[in-house]
């Protein structure tokens, strides 16, 4: 019993860094090459030959039905499992050259399901960058255009959050999560569902201020839902564990 709930708290990782790593460049080219990947067990590959090219700053919608392999793209992107074929490149380098630790400096991660943590709104903030101080955290605020919201809470910065942000909107509370993102100083923001669960007015005023407090980065968006006209610079979609590319709205 002791070493079944061993391996359930600590599994092996699905990756390993290399012996010897190579520093991470500041800035580069994202590349799949011929990616295919299967998850341990399964009958088939859940992707498929996947070829794309993401330049530095430049915004791409993912799009995909349930199932497609949306989620299986992220773990790629982030380096929780590695391709059984192809490569994903940064700057021209295998991602399998850098250490795990290294690669996810460079990436501000928005997850689907964003936590929103009982305690102060700094506090929430910092677990972004633990660093930031008290000017860059409103700053954060200011670019998701929550900083007026804050300024009127009772402690402000220090102003209490409950769990799960029920003292918040849905929309308040993703904009939360996504001014924890923008903290982090990564040249990668990568985003599952931003708008997931947000009426159509709070979606598009979220989309706008994304756009602007990113600007210089490189955007990846998993999404859905459709983007306002001109938002990003690439679209594809996922349809059987392939990418293929999708008219821009």
């Amino acid at each position: 019993a002791a070493q079944r709930l061993e391996a359930t708290l600590a599994p092996t990782p699905r990756v390993a860094d290399p012996d010897t790593a190579r520093a991470v460049p500041a800035s580069g080219v994202l590349e799949l090459d011929e990616v295919d990947f299967r998850w341990p067990g399964a009958a088939a590959p859940v992707l498929r030959q996947l070829r794309l090219r993401i330049a530095p700053g430049t915004r791409v919608a993912i799009g995909g039905d349930s199932g497609a392999g949306k989620s299986s793209l992220l773990a790629l992107l982030l380096r929780l499992v590695d391709p059984d074929a192809g490569q994903l490149r940064y700057a021209g380098q295998d991602l399998r050259g850098f250490a795990l630790a290294d690669w996810h400096r460079h990436i501000a991660w928005l997850p689907q399901e964003a936590p929103v943590f009982a305690g102060s709104v700094r506090e929430n903030l910092q677990l972004g960058a633990p660093e930031a101080d008290e000017a860059r955290l409103w700053q954060a605020l200011a670019q998701v255009r929550l900083d007026g919201l804050v300024r009127a809470l009772p402690g402000q910065l220090d102003g209490w959050v409950g769990e799960h942000g029920r003292t918040l909107s849905a929309g308040q509370a993703r904009r939360l999560a996504l001014a924890r993102a923008l903290l982090r100083d990564a040249p990668i923001l990568l985003l599952d569902e931003p708008t997931e669960g947000l009426d159509v007015d709070t979606a598009q005023a979220l989309l706008a201020d994304l756009a602007q407090a990113s600007a210089g980065r490189t955007v990846i968006v998993i999404t859905h839902d459709a983007l306002p006209a001109g938002w990003a610079d690439a679209h594809w979609q996922l349809i059987d564990g392939r990418l293929a590319p999708r008219a821009q709205p």
